[in-house]
């Protein structure tokens, strides 16, 4: 979904920001531009993160508005689920809970994630629900790595 361009990210938003692209590049083990005929096989879809900052958290109508249209995107082919819901707040630098509304929306592969972006209902809910509501939205999209995330991978580090 976008919008007009916003202001820069305050410095520990882009720290933050940088730290979990790094991270989640290293925990699924990709990389930019080593994209390979296996990367099909690899995939266990794709996760669309959407994070909102609504221009007024306490507009109820807004936010349901939101969440609505956002649980529409199931309809659309290659979509194979959509969760909606709001920040765990915590005390931990890292985390980013300052956002109003998360979305995520799981799709079969990157070639669902473009067809989903170009669909009219997309383009339709972020010009006329999200466009208007939203101050700031920031978004993720996540390969998930099947292999990655297997018993093969070995074992689970602690934090």
């Amino acid at each position: 979904m976008s919008l007009r361009p916003t202001a820069p990210p305050p410095a520990r938003d882009v720290t933050a920001r940088a730290f979990l692209a790094v991270a989640l590049l290293a925990a699924l083990g990709l990389s930019g531009s080593d994209a390979t005929a296996d990367d099909d096989a690899r995939s266990g879809g794709v996760e669309h993160v959407v994070l909102v900052w609504m221009k007024d958290p306490t507009d109820m109508h807004a936010r349901d508005a939101l969440i609505r249209a956002s649980l529409a995107f199931k309809a659309i082919d290659g979509v194979i689920d959509v969760q909606v819901g709001g920040p765990v707040e915590s005390e931990r630098p890292v985390v980013e809970d300052g956002f109003d509304l998360g979305i995520i929306v799981h799709l079969r592969d990157r070639e669902a994630l473009s067809h989903y972006l170009a669909h009219p209902d997309h383009i339709r809910a972020g010009r006329e629900v999200l466009g208007p509501e939203a101050a700031r939205v920031v978004v993720y999209d996540v390969e998930v790595d099947v292999r990655a995330n297997t018993a093969d991978a070995g074992p689970p580090t602690t934090h």
